[in-house]
């Protein structure tokens, strides 16, 4: 069963991973993912290259921050809200996050919108 603190550090690798555009990073977070879902209005990835190809953008974006907040843990599945900033771009909204029972991610889903300007 997940905790607070495993999903806390699960987050953890991936702002590392995020901030760093370390694609192997993101590779070991998300090889056990079987439906990634960039949004709710595009069809799942369902594999490792497919996933990786959508976070290659990362790497391009400068002067980056990302922060998360635990909004909730039912079993194996976190709601987490998180906000991104980059280059005077901002974007806010909410993960689904499934693990499995070695503490792996196996279900991705991500909401989110442009976030206001400050």
């Amino acid at each position: 069963m997940m905790t607070r603190e495993s999903l806390s550090a699960w987050l953890e690798r991936m702002k590392s991973a995020w901030l760093g555009a370390d694609m192997a990073g993101i590779r070991d977070l998300f090889s056990s993912t079987k439906l990634y879902y960039e949004s709710p209005f595009m069809p799942p990835a369902s594999d490792i290259a497919t996933i990786l190809g959508w976070w290659e953008c990362v790497a391009a974006h400068k002067n980056k921050e990302i922060e998360f907040e635990i909004l909730a843990i039912e079993g194996d599945v976190g709601v987490v809200r998180w906000a991104y900033k980059y280059d005077g771009n901002g974007f806010a909204g909410i993960y689904q996050i499934e693990f499995n029972e070695k503490g792996d991610c196996v279900l991705f889903k991500q909401w989110s919108e442009a976030a206001p300007s400050a």
